[in-house]
């Protein structure tokens, strides 16, 4: 089995990276990369976990849980999601509001601007969340 398991990963070649957000809906949670980097995690609170570059301590992504929840405030705010779509900045922005420190509000800030004017696309069952 690990013979064949080689055979397969010598054929199958990646694609290359391409930053993009993946919403994991069992766990409600969103993860994205920025850059494909090695990385670890750096927990900043009970929602947000920032991955780090090994060699640089790079913000090169992060994974946010609780993201139904949060969908559901950005409505209290007057933030509608249109045509499935929502804007990352924007969504960080709003945390960053909802953080209580300020270290956690900086990191909020700081991946509101890595995200600028980007979207991501959400199934109907977590928009209607």
């Amino acid at each position: 089995m690990a013979e064949e398991l080689m055979k397969y990963l010598e054929r199958a070649k990646p694609k290359g990276f391409r930053p993009r957000p993946y919403y994991g809906p069992e766990e409600d949670s969103l993860t994205f990369y920025f850059d494909n980097t090695e990385s670890y995690g750096k927990r900043v609170d009970e929602l947000l976990t920032l991955f780090l570059s090994v060699k640089s301590d790079e913000l090169v992504g992060c994974q946010i849980k609780g993201v139904r929840k949060k969908l559901k405030r950005l409505g209290d705010f007057g933030i509608s999601i249109k045509h499935g779509k929502v804007r990352l900045d924007m969504f960080f922005h709003l945390l960053a509001f909802l953080a209580e420190k300020p270290v956690q509000r900086k990191r909020y800030l700081e991946l509101s601007e890595k995200t600028k004017d980007l979207d991501i696309e959400l199934d109907e069952e977590l928009v209607r969340a």
